[in-house]
C-alpha cells in the first residue's frame, strides 16, 4: 500500500508541475525579488535552502527506494543513513523556514507591502511543507519513545511515512515553482 502511495504522490506532483504550465502560460508571472538583507543573511538563507533541498533528496531516497525497489521496509545501515541525513535536513529546513517565513504570511490581496513578490502556491507549498515536516518529526520522535505500546507505535509509523510522502509533493511543487520564477524573471531582466 505504501509503494503505491509513493507512485501515486510522485505522479501527483508531476501533474500539478503539469497544470501549472498550463494554467500560468500566458499569464502574468510575478517575479521573486531578492530579499533586501545584507550578504551574509543572504548567503545564509542560500546556504540552507541548498543544504535542505540536498539532504531532502538523500532522505527521500533513502526512505522511498528500498520501498520502491525491494517492497520491504528499510533496515541496518540504510535506516541508520535515513536517520542521520533526515536530522540534518530537518535542521537546515527549520534554518530556511526561520529565515524566510516573513516573505511567505498570507495577507489581505496576497500582497506584502507594496511588491507582490510570492505567489499563493508558494505560500501554501512553505506552509505546507512547514506542517508535514514538523508532523513527521513529531511522529517518529514519539515513537522513538518507549511509552507508547505497539498499535501506536505502528501509527506513528505510518503518520511518519505518509507525511513524509506529502512533503515529498509539496517540496518537488515549491522547487519547481522557485525555479520556473527565477527562469522567468532572469528572461524579463535580460529583455528589458
Amino acid at each position: 500500500m505504501f509503494r503505491i502511495s509513493i507512485i501515486i504522490g510522485l505522479l501527483l506532483a508531476v501533474l500539478l508541475m503539469v497544470l501549472d504550465v498550463i494554467l500560468f502560460r500566458g499569464g502574468k508571472q510575478s517575479a521573486i525579488a531578492p530579499p533586501g538583507r545584507n550578504r551574509w543573511i543572504k548567503l545564509l538563507v542560500t546556504l540552507s535552502y541548498l543544504t535542505a533541498g540536498l539532504f531532502f533528496i538523500l532522505t527521500a531516497i533513502s526512505a522511498f527506494f528500498h520501498r520502491l525497489i525491494f517492497g520491504e521496509a528499510m533496515t541496518g545501515y540504510l535506516m541508520v543513513l535515513h536517520l542521520i541525513v533526515g536530522m540534518v535536513f530537518f535542521t537546515a529546513a527549520t534554518a530556511a523556514f526561520i529565515f524566510t517565513a516573513n516573505r511567505h504570511v498570507f495577507t489581505f490581496g496576497n500582497r506584502m507591502g507594496a511588491d507582490e513578490t510570492i505567489r499563493m502556491p508558494e505560500k501554501i507549498c512553505f506552509w505546507g511543507i512547514i506542517t508535514s515536516a514538523l508532523i513527521m518529526s513529531i511522529a517518529i520522535f514519539l515513537c522513538m519513545l518507549k511509552t507508547f505500546d505497539s498499535e501506536i507505535h505502528q501509527v506513528l509509523v505510518n503518520i511518519h511515512r505518509y507525511s513524509g510522502v506529502v512533503l515529498a509533493i509539496m517540496i518537488m511543487f515549491y522547487s519547481y515553482r522557485r525555479l520556473r520564477m527565477t527562469i522567468l524573471s532572469s528572461k524579463k531582466s535580460k529583455t528589458v
